[in-house]
């Protein structure tokens, strides 16, 4: 008896456990950062809050600093201490779009 109540909980437990990641995997966001320059008209917002604001924002990947993890070598976003001028505040942004996770 004990057997067959636990086989009973066990399976569909694993089968709902088996749906949620599925749908979880579908909500994931995926950006290369092939061409930032697409960025802007598919949602992502940028937004330079430093104090005072330096000569750059965000900016495309430089592989003579280093190459991008995967995919060609400058496919990254950047930021750096250019964001600010001097002995300033870094606050640089880069907003995802809207993501629905219901």
């Amino acid at each position: 008896m004990k057997r067959f109540c636990v086989r009973f909980v066990i399976v569909p437990l694993f089968v709902l456990c088996s749906l949620q990641t599925a749908q979880a995997a579908d909500a994931l966001l995926f950006e290369g950062f092939a061409d930032i320059t697409t960025l802007a008209g598919a949602g992502w917002a940028f937004s330079n809050q430093s104090d005072p604001v330096g000569a750059t924002g965000w900016f495309q990947g430089n592989d003579t600093v280093f190459p991008a993890q995967a995919g060609d070598p400058t496919a990254y976003i950047g930021a750096n201490y250019n964001g600010t001028a001097g002995a300033g505040t870094i606050s640089t942004w880069l907003i995802t779009p809207p993501m629905d996770f219901g």
